[in-house]
């Protein structure tokens, strides 16, 4: 008698789960000699170093955590690229050779970023989808437009010196549009450079950098640019800061270490302070520089 095949059934591969951050902060650091990407915990412990090719810098969290947007020169020049979270499943978006592409921003539905380009002749505000396709051009003025920043409402802030009428240095000023690049308004107008605009997790705050007369400080403003406060007040200079999930805490990068009396020769480190001012927290201590912080989702 023939024996009867027994049916086995074949397992169902478990799928791999995508990598995702959470409550991470994603820096640039040249401790390794050149400028890369790396994660850290938020008490500045935990380092990861995520990227190595080229030079790396100006990380972005997309909404859901898993991915990275960031500025590469690996393929020549500045290029806008997308990983994992892991660093993983790196992907060049822009391609766009003999101009620089930096500085991008994720759309609140994670589908676009959009990103400072120097392709037509000067710096303006560009959009892109995730997937490389439906590039399109937001700012088209002859000024300088760049460091673009999306709210969770959709709203796109950038900075731009395109308006003197508050000074006569051609000073940058913080401007806010619409994603289809309409309605762009100038919300910060004052005499002084503002830079870097970053929405807080609601979009009712932006916290920008300016400076005052001979430092560069952190500042919080309304949406509509009202409520202007002061964060810190060194004698040194601040760079661009991010906000927690949480909105209760903003984190930076400042010159630090520097000589006696001295603004030259310093090392950024990064920081943390409460989104309202208040006493500085150190993470980082390398001999070598840190900037560029930004938070990820909780």
């Amino acid at each position: 008698m023939t024996p009867t095949a027994t049916f086995t059934p074949t397992a169902t591969p478990t799928p791999t789960p995508e990598p995702v951050a959470r409550n991470k902060i994603a820096f640039t650091s040249r401790r390794s000699g050149v400028a890369q990407i790396y994660l850290m915990d938020p008490d500045g412990s935990g380092v990861q170093q995520l990227t190595s090719e080229g030079e790396n810098e100006a990380a972005a969290w997309s909404p859901d955590g898993k991915w990275l947007a960031f500025t590469s020169t690996r393929d020549g020049d500045a290029e806008i690229y997308v990983m994992r979270a892991d660093g993983s499943d790196v992907r060049n978006l822009t391609r766009s050779p003999g101009s620089d592409d930096e500085d991008a921003t994720w759309s609140p539905d994670g589908q676009r970023l959009a990103f400072t380009s120097d392709r037509s002749g000067h710096e303006d505000i560009y959009v892109i989808g995730v997937d490389g396709s439906g590039l399109r051009r937001l700012t088209t003025d002859p000024a300088q437009d760049s460091a673009a920043d999306w709210s969770v409402q959709g709203q796109i802030a950038f900075v731009s010196d395109r308006d003197d009428s508050y000074n006569d240095r051609d000073d940058p000023e913080i401007y806010v549009m619409d994603d289809d690049g309409s309605n762009q308004q100038n919300v910060s107008r004052d005499v002084a450079a503002d830079y870097y605009p970053r929405w807080s997790p609601d979009g009712s705050q932006i916290v920008f950098k300016s400076h005052v007369a001979s430092s560069m400080d952190l500042f919080v403003m309304d949406a509509d640019g009202s409520g202007k406060t002061r964060l810190t007040d060194e004698f040194t200079y601040v760079y661009a800061a991010d906000w927690s999930p949480d909105g209760r805490t903003l984190v930076f990068a400042l010159d630090t270490d520097c000589p006696t009396g001295q603004r030259s020769n310093c090392n950024r480190e990064i920081y943390t302070v409460a989104a309202t001012g208040g006493a500085l927290t150190r993470l980082t201590f390398e001999p070598a520089e840190d900037w560029g912080p930004v938070w990820s989702p909780e």
